[in-house]
């Protein structure tokens, strides 16, 4: 089975069948890139030439030329494409014996409170375009929600009576964030 036509397989499989989002569909797009690539230069044509010792190659080939998390987000990618194709195609899963890098935690980089001050205090309620800037800052900070949230917020979904905002997240899934009195 040609590898190229199984992995577009795979992406309408995540993308209609599991309802993944746009991006996580492009990101899944963009790590298996690599993975086809290597099977090109391999000559590697069908999923099904590919071996363990292959597989472990490629790692090889992630480890020298991407970061740990790019080779982690990678292999996983990899690991995903074959549990659909033992799903749907009973291929045996050599995905399952790629080891995954140990993921570093990164800690959170954060505002201090008084930088969100002096942010919220360098714009003026007199511009219009400026007042717009101060909005945005005080709604991300003062709901502590993602970027991504903040951006597809709509006003049909603010609640001033009950001082509600109703965010959609992650996964699709709806949570209820109180408005802060300031």
């Amino acid at each position: 089975m040609k590898t190229l036509d199984l992995v577009e397989e795979f992406y309408e499989d995540i993308s209609i069948v599991k309802g993944f989002s746009y991006e996580t569909l492009r990101h899944y797009r963009y790590y298996l890139d690599t993975f086809k690539e290597f099977c090109r230069t391999k000559k590697l044509y069908d999923i099904e030439q590919v071996t363990d010792y292959q597989l472990f190659e490629y790692i090889k080939y992630l480890n020298k030329n991407f970061s740990r998390e790019m080779t982690y987000k990678r292999i996983v990618s990899v690991r995903k494409l074959y549990d659909f194709l033992e799903f749907k195609y009973d291929i045996t899963n050599i995905g399952k014996k790629m080891p995954l890098p140990m993921k570093l935690k990164a800690l959170p980089v954060y505002c201090t409170h008084e930088e969100i001050e002096k942010l919220i205090n360098y714009y003026n309620n007199e511009d219009p375009v400026s007042c717009l800037h101060k909005t945005i800052i005080e709604t991300f900070y003062g709901l502590g929600i993602r970027m991504h949230e903040l951006i597809d917020l709509d006003i049909n979904r603010v609640n001033l009576n009950d001082c509600i905002v109703k965010v959609r997240g992650k996964g699709d899934k709806d949570r209820y964030i109180p408005i802060p009195s300031q």
